[in-house]
């Protein structure tokens, strides 16, 4: 059955969103990329820039449909069928002396960086549209393509023309967008945004993954179409690795490049059952005192971005579905900020021009008791233009890991928080101090105690700091597991349960932080989540506890709430997941405890562990298997002592929690996929491999992580790594009392 016999036949609403790319049925169709159209083009640095970045993209199109079985490249391109250009149409005839001296038969010639190759087709064009001049339609139905990749230029004319009559056509036409040219940048926005309504409008990553998705081979059934788009139409898989590593990295193969891992486009918030139901919030949050909505977004560098909005406007305009597009924050201030000053960062590729629309999550809504009269709500952070799920948005990213383990390995997450802090007295010190050697104002800056772990000293003494933050946190549907003295001077450790909504218990970590710090400074301190705040003493780390359940419909009772474990051991999916986080976790520390400060905390004798190695129980582990002869947090009986869990312990506050649990959790599915075997357990006789010992050693290997780098994507792992360079070049320079100041300000 063809895709459009699926779409008539259909009993639910379609969009094109809804059809991944599949191989057989596409072609990809390369338009004026010549020579003649090339150099003859107006010239402007932005034209030229935009070329050279957009060619990359359309060889790496082009290769990847040659590999995959079924996919089509068509080359299409300006020369006329006469030698005195008398076939050419009436408009290039009046359109001046460029379209009147085309390349004439055989004449055209081809960049060096994209030339067709033996087997490409090549259909020759004399006016806007290929479809009005050419037999392409003849051609591309005689193949049996029903899906069309349409890339080149000018995006505002011969590609623009070319989508709306291919969409007439009744061909489904993908457009990516960093794979089209435009003389500007005004043109080339208007000309996707005149494609909007006849193309899906996605990324070169977009495109890749889908040819090279398992899925693509898929028969599409009409009688299970709904299920079918269900599963495999919100999937995208992940790009093969970039061909311009070196040698060394090439010999570590993409390990998932088959799966299914959702691409940024496929995501949207799940709808409520009517207008109705938000208009019904808006009054019920009304009636409880809420006068504003806060649309948030927590950045690349873990600060909350957020706008507030007037409740009673959102009531009179009538706001319907999932608050999409109420607000937007330029895409800048999402990925190229770093935390030191409130400049861009050059390197990150992104501009203050362009902005992000939230679309709220709903599920995510709480009012804050230290803020009552406002609500604050999370959300999904989209492409202006395309209205895509912007690839710079961490807590997108989180949810799409979530599907990728649900859908290729029938897995699913349970995640467990421990919160780190340190209480100082509240000693009024201005951001002048930072840099000054006032020994004075200095002093000022004190623990509120020097007790020792598990002392009741600081539960007696600031009972009423704690009774007030258990009381907000409840109110907000967060429950404290556990609280005790850690080790530091004024130091805490709150214990947030297991959670099976891994995207809630980010959620939660970053409300349960802003709680904490909102309620001491009521009363009188500073609470400051800082990795390391005196040298000759243990810092502030936010672990996270991961075990994992089967959702196999044929799977045991035992392993439906926990497949972590057998009962005694760790299963073999287990130890692949361990594994592959320590595979991986060089380069994951630059996600996890991404900061100067943060490698203050790490070494031997600081309760984090320093060496790519697990123990069971070993707090001095970076992986640390945990025991439990209780019952089991899922709500089953465990025999005695099994290991019922993984505590990762080199996470800290300074993390963008949802993109550094992301990535942790990927890299466990790296190690299932490969099934790779757990190295042997730390022992005081053995030697495991060290970790990098400075945030910049962390960066660079995260630059050679093609798995980790493939994943998060270009836009987004470009941004991140620039920032964080940035970040490391300021800090590298400054002493511990200077980030110690520098955060207490800030808190």
């Amino acid at each position: 059955m063809t895709l459009k016999e699926t779409i008539a036949q259909s009993k639910t609403l379609l969009k094109r969103q809804d059809f991944p790319l599949v191989a057989s049925k596409t072609a990809i169709i390369v338009i004026d990329i010549q020579t003649y159209c090339c150099s003859i083009q107006t010239p402007s640095p932005y034209y030229n820039q935009a070329l050279k970045n957009a060619l990359p993209k359309m060889q790496h199109l082009t290769d990847t449909a040659r590999k995959v079985q079924g996919a089509e490249v068509i080359f299409t391109f300006l020369e006329s069928l006469t030698q005195d250009m008398r076939d050419i149409s009436t408009d290039y005839k009046l359109s001046g002396p460029f379209f009147q001296t085309l390349p004439t038969p055989g004449a055209a010639e081809f960049l060096v960086e994209l030339t067709p190759e033996c087997d490409d087709i090549r259909i020759p064009k004399t006016s806007c549209s290929v479809f009005l001049s050419t037999n392409i339609d003849y051609v591309l139905r005689n193949l049996g393509m029903e899906q069309l990749v349409i890339i080149g230029q000018l995006t505002d004319q011969c590609v623009e023309s070319a989508v709306r009559d291919a969409a007439d056509l009744g061909y489904l036409v993908t457009v990516p967008q960093d794979a089209c040219v435009a003389k500007s940048e005004d043109e080339h926005k208007k000309g996707l945004h005149g494609m909007r309504g006849f193309a899906n409008i996605v990324s070169t990553e977009d495109v890749i993954s889908d040819l090279l998705a398992i899925r693509s081979s898929m028969p599409v059934n009409d009688d299970t179409v709904a299920s079918k788009i269900a599963t495999s139409g919100t999937l995208s898989a992940v790009m093969k690795k970039s061909e311009a590593k070196t040698a060394a990295n090439t010999e570590e193969h993409l390990s998932i490049e088959s799966s299914f891992f959702p691409a940024t486009t496929r995501w949207e918030p799940p709808p409520l059952e009517s207008s109705g139901a938000v208009q019904a919030l808006y009054h019920a949050l009304s009636a409880a005192g809420v006068k504003y909505i806060r649309m948030c977004a927590l950045d690349i560098s873990n600060a909350t971005r957020c706008k507030a909005v007037p409740l009673q406007r959102l009531m009179q305009q009538q706001k319907s579905v999932h608050l999409d597009n109420v607000v937007s924050i330029a895409e800048v201030s999402i990925g190229g900020i770093p935390t030191y000053a409130d400049v861009p960062v050059p390197d990150s590729n992104l501009s203050a021009a362009r902005v992000l629309p939230l679309h709220a999550d709903l599920s995510s809504l709480r009012v804050p008791p230290h803020s009552p009269t406002s609500a604050c709500v999370f959300g999904s952070l989209h492409d202006q233009v395309t209205g895509n799920v912007s690839p710079l948005c961490c807590r997108s990213f989180l949810r799409r890991v979530m599907k990728f383990a649900q859908n290729k390995y029938n897995l699913a997450f349970h995640v467990g928080a421990e919160l780190e802090f340190c209480l100082y007295r509240d000693g009024k010190t201005t951001h002048g101090n930072f840099d000054g050697d006032d020994s004075a104002q200095q002093s000022r800056i004190t623990p509120v105690d020097e007790s020792l772990f598990a002392y009741s000293t600081i539960l007696d003494e600031q009972e009423h700091f704690i009774s007030e933050v258990d009381e907000q946190l409840r109110q907000i549907n967060i429950e404290i597991e556990l609280l005790h003295a850690e080790s530091a001077s004024g130091q805490l450790e709150l214990v947030l349960p297991y959670r099976r909504d891994v995207l809630r218990i980010a959620d939660d970590v970053v409300y349960a932080k802003e709680t904490i710090q909102s309620v001491a400074k009521k009363h009188g301190m500073r609470a400051l989540f800082l990795p390391k705040i005196k040298s000759d003493q243990a810092g502030n780390g936010l672990h996270v506890h991961i075990s994992f359940r089967d959702l196999r419909p044929n799977t045991s009772d035992a392993n439906k709430s926990n497949a972590f474990h057998d009962g005694c051991n760790i299963t073999y999916r287990g130890k692949g997941f361990m594994e592959g986080i320590l595979e991986h976790l060089p380069a994951l520390l630059s996600l996890t405890i991404p900061s100067v400060n943060s490698f203050r905390r790490v070494g031997p004798g600081c309760w984090t562990g320093h060496t790519a190695s697990w123990a069971t129980e070993d707090k001095e582990a970076p992986l640390r298997v945990c025991l439990s002869n209780n019952e089991h947090e899922h709500g089953n009986s465990v025999p005695t002592l099994a290991p019922t869990n993984v505590e990762f312990k080199l996470l800290d506050a300074t993390a963008n929690i949802y993109l550094a649990l992301g990535a942790v959790l990927l890299c466990g599915l790296d190690g299932i996929e490969r099934n790779l075997t757990l190295r042997p357990e730390l022992s005081k006789s053995s030697v495991s491999a060290p970790l990098p010992t400075t945030f910049a050693e962390s960066i660079e290997c995260l630059k050679n992580d093609s798995f980790l780098l493939s994943f998060m994507g270009e836009e987004l792992s470009t941004a991140y790594l620039a920032v964080k360079v940035a970040e490391e070049r300021h800090f590298s320079t400054k002493t511990l009392q200077e980030e110690v100041l520098f955060d207490y300000v800030k808190s």
